[in-house]
């Protein structure tokens, strides 16, 4: 499989937990690295009276989603081998 470097593609890296906890900072680093206008009503999505059909549309309307900070720490177990690789 060929790395991202190989085929010279350009992503940004979020850890989780970082976005959540920090979400307006983190927000403008995504929109400036994909060279999109920042707008004040982003940082109020939850307020949205747009219309969402998802299963989670409570998370959707919540302000900041945070109750999955850390919980793939339950798997490290399982994912020892796989953490090597990335």
């Amino acid at each position: 499989m060929e790395s991202h470097k190989e085929k010279n593609l350009k992503f940004i890296n979020l850890k989780y937990e970082d976005f959540v906890k920090n979400i307006s900072a983190e927000s403008k680093s995504v929109i400036n690295y994909l060279d999109l206008n920042y707008e004040e009503q982003q940082e109020h999505y939850y307020m949205s009276k747009n219309i969402a059909t998802t299963l989670s549309l409570g998370q959707v309307r919540s302000k900041n989603y945070t109750t999955s900070i850390n919980k793939w720490e339950n798997y490290s177990p399982f994912l020892s081998e796989s953490i090597k690789n990335i």
